[in-house]
């Protein structure tokens, strides 16, 4: 019986060990931090795939020639219109007549 709890806190001193030698050893702190950036380069690289798609998707409909697509883009980024169109910009949050004065 003592033989047998001398072998468990050996096996127990051993395991503490290698814990502390593994947690120490700068090896150890390299395979975490590349773990860790792999899975935000994986993550990363999934956005850059998503963008990608859709700027794929946008320019075939230019390359094609989709006029409504071309005039949706002139008018939403460079504020164009066509001729004898008014454009009306409303904003959230905007000033909505004079104010009353604070007395």
């Amino acid at each position: 019986m003592n033989r047998l709890l001398q072998s468990k806190r050996a096996l127990i001193l051993a395991a503490i060990f290698m814990a502390a030698v593994l947690a120490f050893n700068g090896s150890f702190y390299g395979l975490v931090h590349n773990l860790l950036a792999i899975k935000r380069l994986n993550k990363e690289n999934a956005e850059l795939d998503a963008q990608y798609q859709k700027l794929s998707a946008e320019y075939e409909k230019m390359r094609d020639g989709d006029t409504s697509y071309i005039e949706e883009a002139a008018r939403v980024r460079y504020n164009m219109s066509q001729k004898g169109e008014f454009e009306f910009r409303l904003s959230a949050g905007a000033d909505r007549g004079p104010k009353s004065p604070a007395f």
